[in-house]
């Protein structure tokens, strides 16, 4: 029971801190960015440039009618959400810390983007570019993308390991 507590203690403060970090600077982005300026931060390594997306990861979907893209970019990231929490606690009494880490990161980032979408008349602020050179470059992305990318990766890599698996023990 206590165990359960602390990792439900965790999951939440992840999930406000990876909100307000990707909401602060979205804040400041729209407050110091001019919309078509291009501001090298460490060479072509990092770039910061303003750009709403009103589609998905690159701009998928942006096209789509906005009844449809409202189910997409919306409704069904919230399900999904919602599927993600449920299944991180009722899969196990004593989900891995790492898992609770994982989904938490995946989970905040994704109610941050959600937030901008509902909130910002179904448009998501985006302001940093990675990568070197013109060819090897990341798409406009915000710091919630890297919260949901970053979860993703490391939940790939464990590759579904239960806790049984990474010699924790259910208490």
């Amino acid at each position: 029971m206590q165990k359960s507590f602390w990792r439900t203690l965790v999951f939440l403060l992840v999930i406000f801190v990876a909100v307000a970090s990707d909401q602060i600077t979205k804040a400041l982005a729209k407050a110091y960015l001019v919309p078509g300026e291009t501001i090298h931060v460490v060479g072509d390594l990092f770039v910061l440039m303003y750009a709403e997306n009103e589609g998905a990861f690159l701009g998928l979907g942006a096209n789509l009618p906005p009844l449809v893209r409202s189910w997409v970019l919306v409704i069904l990231p919230t399900v999904l959400l919602v599927v993600f929490i449920v299944a991180l606690f009722l899969r196990e009494k004593n989900p891995p810390l790492v898992h609770v880490l994982t989904m938490a990161s995946i989970v905040g980032g994704g109610i941050s983007n959600l937030y901008d979408r509902i909130f910002y008349d179904g448009r998501v602020i985006d302001f940093m570019n990675f990568g070197i050179g013109p060819v090897f470059r990341t798409g406009i992305l915000n710091v919630a993308d890297l919260w949901i990318t970053f979860g993703a990766i490391i939940l790939i890599l464990l590759g579904g390991k239960s806790s049984s698996s990474s010699g924790e023990k259910n208490a």
